[in-house]
């Protein structure tokens, strides 16, 4: 079992981000645990992926516990709490998802 700390913005409502925490299990990665939320718990959850899954793109970069990380990367461990976040200095579109470039 790993808990997701979620960032989450509606840029329509800016005043309105808070951070919603997922339980679940089961998942290596942290791009198949968000996966897993969007497709079973939440289907509002939005993040990049589009991408190649293989750390190759980089699309799907995100800050995990304040670091720059890939989500198809990044392994979870089990019993842990992980705090996700859009990266800094850069334009949110909507919860993890920012402007490129």
């Amino acid at each position: 079992m790993v808990q997701l700390k979620v960032f989450r913005l509606n840029p329509e409502k800016e005043e309105d981000a808070s951070y919603v925490t997922y339980e679940i299990e089961g998942q290596d990665s942290l791009l198949m645990a968000l996966r897993f939320v969007r497709e079973h718990i939440d289907p509002s959850l939005a993040f990049r992926d589009f991408h190649c899954a293989k750390g190759v793109c980089g699309s799907c970069i995100m800050r995990v516990d304040g670091k720059p990380r890939k989500a198809c990367e990044t392994m979870l461990i089990s019993g842990r709490t992980y705090l996700i976040e859009p990266l800094e200095g850069k334009r949110i579109i909507k919860d993890l998802v920012v402007r490129e470039g």
